[in-house]
């Protein structure tokens, strides 16, 4: 799987880049499907705390599926876009199963 990773505003450190592929390397082993992966770690200018911003895009067989999350760090944005990219490859790909499976039956 390729993945990029951009940030904006700062500099991520290894450690962060590193949790992140860990991560989304986890979510690939969901769905062999899965090709492409695109991470934007945004620092917004602001004075709240949960200023920390994390898009996550995945291209999966003609589908796309994203997440969008604030946390006080991009490691708890990072959890929630992970977490919520999981249902969507669950329910997804189980649909998609299950409609090709009848698709056969008919044929």
């Amino acid at each position: 799987m390729i993945l990029h990773i951009q940030a904006r505003h700062f500099n991520p450190q290894n450690k962060l880049i590193a949790l992140i592929t860990q991560k989304i390397n986890k979510l690939s082993l969901l769905n062999k499907q899965i090709q492409k992966g695109e991470v934007r770690l945004i620092l917004e200018d602001t004075t709240e705390p949960t200023n920390k911003v994390c898009e996550i895009k995945l291209a999966a067989h003609g589908n796309d599926i994203f997440a969008s999350s604030r946390g006080n760090s991009f490691e708890e944005a990072t959890t929630k876009n992970i977490d919520a990219l999981q249902q969507q490859i669950k329910k997804h790909f189980t649909t998609t199963a299950k409609k090709e499976k009848r698709k056969e039956k008919i044929v």
